[in-house]
């Protein structure tokens, strides 16, 4: 499919729309915030870089879980609370590999291939 054969499926925003990205953009620069959820209103809310730790331990626990159980159930959580789209799966994973550097998180078992590794692994809580 080429250009011309794609454009047929999108139409220009109203003003009304484009003026409210402006408006989210211009309100984004003054925050300066490194994330930013909608929730189920669809009001933009600024949050710090950790504000998704606690659904991610809340989700570990005293035995050790395979991280893809961890974060599909705390993509859940977040969806039940906050609505669609709120966050993807590879922030987690970073996340998850930040907890351990701060020893909240034990992880075992990492997938031999470095890549692989990190989304790849057990992880527990550590109390």
């Amino acid at each position: 499919m080429d250009a011309l054969e794609l454009a047929k499926h999108f139409e220009e925003l109203s003003e009304k729309d484009k003026g409210s990205f402006v408006s989210l953009w211009e309100q984004q620069q003054k925050d300066k915030s490194i994330i930013y959820l909608f929730d189920k209103e669809q009001n933009c809310i600024p949050l710090e870089e950790s504000f998704f730790d606690c659904y991610l331990l809340n989700r570990c626990g005293d035995q050790s879980k395979k991280s893809a159980f961890v974060v599909g159930y705390t993509l859940f959580d977040i969806w039940d609370e906050w609505g669609s789209g709120a966050i993807d799966d590879s922030y987690l994973y970073y996340r998850l590999n930040f907890l351990e550097k701060e020893g909240k998180v034990k992880t075992t078992n990492r997938h031999e291939d470095s890549e692989r590794g990190r989304v790849i692994f057990n992880v527990k809580r550590v109390r």
